[in-house]
């Protein structure tokens, strides 16, 4: 089904100036304008190619194509398609996607704030294209969405919460893409987000709320048959909290919370039994009321990315592993940052960033500097039996400025080690005997360094007849 709004315009990357000379993880960003006012970002791959793709929501003014989401679908090298826009419900804030009817295809679902309060979903039709939303209404005010399988019934349900009412709603999914009338549950006053894991370890999905006015967030603990228990409130140590994410930032095992506020970040370390201890406050720049989470710099520990509102910038905290972190850095983006996602836009092993500004109605992308290109080949291919072959690793940074990358190369078939390398001049050489005959896949992984991700590159297929 053709979408009910289109975008005249190709999806330019417009190179912005950086603000501050900080070196490190990400480079100067790329301005796509594609939406007007956006409010929030998502990744996923949308039409199955392999390659990240975008959605944008819009939804702050008065006049068309606010209320609208905006796909741009990647090309697998760091730029884009141009953006379709399609149209959604009023005001749409927040957005998530999920297969929900079963199809093998990406939907949407979003959290729109106007028109009375409303959920979307958008259908997809498997090619990046997504047919016209059905509008469920579930309240004033509605500020965010996730989702999950509540009810373990094998069917992706939803969670929206309203600011004005001071509650959530849980939607439960039928399988066929439509969902069962929201059954709501009180929070504390204007709820802000909703985050969805299982934080007490019973392999039930549990749900983490921030309450912007009562500086908390609450937890409720599912079932697992679609209901939840009452909530608990922790408080978190910042003001009018936005935003939380979770994950292990401490490396015990169990799930955290970090929680974007308008002067920090509030870290609250999880216990494994559904309970979070107080809040450590972390700076992560300007108004960081969004906060997202992901391993940056591929050195297995979570960070901490936040966009922050009343600035041009994100701030990233590197994680340290235990919970704590290293000093923030900034990098500029546009005015005003307010959302952020994470992916490998270009496919070189190195996380980047999109960020929805709000008031250059666009997309800021900023590409990470670990990443490395990897080229393999073997020599001679297809070799004889008994015949030594050589495997070769090339490794080249993305970015010719981000340096030279060391460490070493790796080759495995199976789970076997066939050698260890260490790179020279950005070369692994690893001469291997007594393959048998037939197809070998051999499996090639650099290392990564201090400047570089770890990042795995095409496989060798070696022939030996």
């Amino acid at each position: 089904m053709r979408p009910t709004l289109t975008l005249a315009i190709a999806a330019a990357l417009i190179q912005i100036s950086a603000l501050s000379s900080a070196a490190s993880e990400f480079r100067s960003p790329l301005l796509s304008k594609i939406i007007t006012q956006p409010n929030a970002v998502a990744v996923a791959d949308l039409n199955g190619d392999g390659n990240l793709d975008v959605v944008v929501t819009g939804g702050q003014c008065s006049q068309n194509p606010c209320n609208s989401v905006a796909v741009m679908l990647g090309n697998g090298a760091g730029s884009f398609q141009a953006p379709v826009l399609y149209a959604a419900g009023v005001r749409p804030v927040a957005i998530v996607t999920g297969d929900f009817n079963g199809d093998g295809y990406l939907d949407l679902a979003t959290a729109d704030w106007g028109g009375g309060g409303t959920v979307g979903v958008l259908l997809g039709n498997g090619d990046g294209t997504f047919r016209s939303p059905t509008l469920y209404p579930v309240g004033n005010e509605v500020t965010s969405i996730a989702m999950g399988d509540f009810n373990r019934d094998g069917r992706l349900d939803l969670v929206e919460t309203n600011s004005l009412n001071n509650n959530l709603g849980v939607l439960l999914g039928n399988g066929d893409g439509t969902f069962q009338a929201p059954v709501r549950y009180p929070t504390g006053q204007e709820p802000s987000w909703v985050a969805v894991a299982d934080f007490n370890g019973d392999l039930v999905p549990d749900l983490a709320v921030t309450n912007f006015f009562t500086e908390s967030v609450d937890i409720f603990l599912g079932n697992g048959d679609g209901t939840f228990g009452k909530a608990t409130a922790y408080a978190v140590g910042g003001s009018s909290p936005s935003s939380v994410v979770t994950g292990d930032f401490n490396g015990d095992g169990t799930l955290d919370l970090m929680v974007g506020t308008n002067s920090a970040v509030a870290f609250l370390s999880g216990d494994g039994d559904g309970t979070f201890g107080r809040p450590m406050i972390y700076d992560a720049g300007s108004d960081p009321s969004f906060a997202s989470a992901a391993d940056v710099n591929g050195d297995g520990k979570l960070d901490v990315i936040a966009a922050n509102v009343d600035a041009w910038t994100v701030t990233v905290l590197l994680g340290k592993g235990n919970g704590t972190f290293q000093p923030p850095a900034s990098y500029t983006a546009a005015f005003s940052a307010n959302a952020v996602a994470v992916g490998d836009f270009n496919r070189d092993g190195a996380p980047d960033l999109a960020v929805s500004v709000l008031f250059n109605n666009g997309v800021a992308f900023l590409f990470n500097n670990g990443g490395t290109r990897i080229q393999t080949n073997s020599s001679p291919n297809p070799s004889q039996s008994g015949q030594t072959v050589t495997l070769h690793a090339a490794v080249q940074p993305t970015y010719a400025n981000a340096g030279a990358p060391s460490g070493s190369v790796t080759f495995t078939e199976g789970q076997t080690t066939l050698g260890i390398v260490k790179l020279q001049s950005g070369s692994a050489y690893l001469p291997i005997s007594g393959l048998a005959v037939g197809t070998h896949t051999i499996n090639v992984q650099y290392s990564g360094d201090a400047t570089f991700n770890p990042h795995l590159g095409p496989p060798i297929l070696q022939v030996v007849n």
